[in-house]
């Protein structure tokens, strides 16, 4: 008398869990897609400490930002807002950079919540700053400095975020996944 229990449907963000099935064994099966990446050795160590260097040193200029003692950071909505909005996609960024680092071989929804968000997220973090520099210069305009140096260097840490938040996307591209298991079932 073995029947299976018949599970569930999930939709959302657990849609994912589909793509399990019990077998033969009571034990539970991926079933999805599964993607390996299809880099020689030498590619694959350029592409890894390309993508980790460029985050790290992203992630030093975002934090940097938020630990200057720039007028406008204590008291300035717009140019509170973009920062947070910065400093919370440079955080979500880094989950996905350590899935993809650590895993060779991604299921579906790993990839998907993880390789596939490294340019969106960048590009958001990149947008942030551009917007934080933009008003950073409004602010400047308006109401002036009384530490010019603060402000400077404020200033290059929005355009170094920036400019780090492309080079983190564009190093996603030296990443090749081939799907190496299609959908089961």
């Amino acid at each position: 008398m073995t029947e299976k229990k018949e599970l569930k449907k999930h939709k959302g963000r657990y849609s994912y869990l589909n793509d399990f099935k019990l077998n033969d064994n009571n034990e539970y099966e991926y079933m999805g897609n599964v993607y390996q990446l299809d880099l020689s050795e030498t590619e694959k160590k350029t592409a890894f400490s390309r993508l980790r260097n460029f985050y790290i040193a992203l992630f030093a200029v975002v934090i940097l930002g938020g630990f200057l003692p720039f007028e406008a950071m204590l008291g300035a909505f717009y140019v509170i807002l973009p920062f947070f909005f910065e400093v919370a996609f440079t955080i979500w960024l880094a989950f996905s950079i350590y899935t993809v680092l650590r895993n060779e071989t991604l299921r579906e929804y790993q990839y998907k919540k993880s390789f596939e968000r490294i340019r969106p997220f960048s590009g958001t973090v990149m947008v942030n700053a551009a917007i934080g520099l933009f008003t950073s210069v409004l602010f400047l305009t308006i109401n002036g400095t009384a530490n010019l140096f603060t402000a400077i260097l404020y200033l290059f840490c929005k355009a170094g975020a920036f400019l780090l938040g492309k080079q983190t996307a564009s190093s996603a591209d030296l990443f090749s996944y081939r799907k190496i298991q299609e959908r089961k079932g």
